[in-house]
């Protein structure tokens, strides 16, 4: 699925509220990623496409201090980015 397509509007379903259950939704709009960094939690995606050659990442700050505030960070980020994309829509 590419991230562009699914941030149409009405597209982009309800986040999950369960921690695994938020991984699983991420890996439908490209490669999420959850590291312990020295500071403390980091995830990132990079994010589908439909353009040959192109991509583009979403991140968290390195600081997060937990997995799940890292997640939850990468999803409001993901989510603000495609509805700016988007012309401002959710």
């Amino acid at each position: 699925m590419s991230a562009l397509t699914s941030a149409l509007p009405g597209k982009v379903e309800s986040v999950p509220a369960g921690f695994e259950e938020k991984l699983v939704w991420l890996c439908r709009f490209g490669q999420p990623s959850l590291r312990m960094m020295d500071r403390g939690w980091h995830a990132n995606i990079e994010m589908n496409t439909n353009t040959t050659g192109s991509s583009f990442k979403v991140a968290t700050e390195f600081t997060m201090q937990s997995p799940a505030a890292a997640v939850d960070q990468l999803i409001k980020r993901m989510l603000a980015m495609l509805a700016a994309m988007n012309g401002g829509q959710p």
